[in-house]
């Protein structure tokens, strides 16, 4: 008779990933992507680990994360939409948006100097791709990032074929390697399930990303690729790992991949850090009582790393 606690592992069961220990205490982080980048990003800050993540807001598509690195570079201009009684810029997130076209174009230009800094002190780059459709600019053609709140009529919904991803997924490569060859690229696929799009679309969109990154990979073995899409649909495989919304991976579930990814990644030099680096926040957060990312930055968190760094 099977015992009650083999049917309870079985409905659940870890996979194998191989260790490739290649981030250590001294490393410096950078995550573009989707608003799961984020998340993981947070995670690694609370820690004292050094991390920037998306300058223009949150990215969804390759090709999104291919024209904002184009940007950054200097590689492509900055394109600016009037619309109503402002100017837009589509390729980032809605806040970009202001009356006066050249105060937007500086506050832009301002942040691609130092994002363009950023990465080149940076040592990895996570790459978080969320999903294949993206909305083109009815006038231009052209796709964007965000709608901004813009009427729907202005655009046309499409789907990136395996093609057109693989190219950005290759131009992505080719201005890392131009501009920041030091980068060691890590990409994951967004558990996060866009359900506004439909179960369908939602699918299909997610398994045209996976098998166009897979070709783009075995061609690419220098380039990384951590499994975050693959742990909540095939290891977690519960809607209890969802926030309400039944699309966001939850604090748990979201916690239990980043463990996974430093199991991965990390050094025994980053464990040890990581360890004491709990220990300190911890005690940082009970003196403040306070638990939330805004007190640590008060908390000297500079301090506090070097702390660590010399312990």
């Amino acid at each position: 008779m099977i015992s009650s606690q083999s049917l309870r592992d079985s409905l659940s069961r870890e996979f194998h990933i191989s260790k490739d220990p290649i981030i250590n205490s001294k490393s410096v982080l950078y995550f573009m992507g989707s608003c799961f980048s984020d998340e993981i990003s947070k995670r690694f800050h609370q820690r004292y680990i050094p991390t920037n993540h998306n300058p223009f807001g949150t990215l969804f598509t390759p090709s999104s994360l291919r024209k904002s690195l184009e940007i950054i570079s200097n590689e492509a201009p900055i394109v600016l939409t009037m619309f109503g009684e402002n100017w837009h810029f589509l390729d980032g997130a809605y806040r970009f948006h202001h009356k006066e076209s050249e105060a937007l174009r500086k506050q832009i230009q301002k942040i691609c100097e130092l994002s363009y800094q950023q990465l080149q002190n940076s040592t990895h780059l996570f790459l978080t791709l969320g999903t294949a459709v993206y909305y083109e600019w009815n006038e231009t053609g052209n796709s964007v990032a965000n709608c901004h709140k813009i009427p729907q009529n202005k655009f046309l919904k499409r789907r990136f074929t395996f093609s057109e991803i693989t190219r950005d997924l290759a131009l992505i490569k080719e201005i890392v390697a131009k501009h920041f060859p030091q980068l060691q690229i890590i990409f994951t696929i967004s558990p996060v399930r866009h359900l506004r799009d439909g179960i369908r679309e939602n699918s299909v969109s997610k398994s045209v990303l996976n098998a166009a990154l897979q070709e783009f990979l075995e061609k690419t073995p220098e380039i990384k690729y951590f499994p975050s899409f693959e742990i909540i649909n095939d290891e977690l495989r519960d809607l209890r790992f969802f926030k309400p919304d039944l699309m966001h991976p939850n604090e748990w579930s979201t916690d239990y991949i980043f463990s996974r990814l430093i199991e991965t990644y990390a050094t025994s030099d980053l464990l040890q850090y990581l360890s004491k680096a709990e220990i300190l926040r911890n005690t940082v957060n009970h003196k403040n009582k306070a638990d939330n990312l805004a007190s640590e930055i008060e908390w000297n968190w500079e301090s506090k790393r070097i702390e660590l760094l010399n312990s």
